[in-house]
């Protein structure tokens, strides 16, 4: 399972909802999706969920950048 994780313009921190996807290409094709409707998202990036997954954790833009994941 996979989660996109969204940049707004000018923010600190990624945000999420509640959708997963099957696939990283379904969750690649949402984030990419949102990118061309959202005027206040910056970039997405696209995490694997792992099979114990039990809640979220905060995504910095730097944590961001040292993974080199997103647009």
């Amino acid at each position: 399972m996979f989660k996109v994780w969204i940049l707004g313009v000018g923010e600190s921190k990624f945000a999420t909802n509640a959708l997963e996807f099957g696939t990283i290409e379904e969750a690649n094709t949402y984030g990419n999706d949102l990118l061309s409707r959202w005027f206040g998202a910056d970039r997405f990036v696209v995490l694997p969920l792992s099979d114990d997954f039990t809640g979220y954790v905060e995504i910095d833009v730097a944590d961001a950048n040292a993974m080199k994941v997103g647009v």
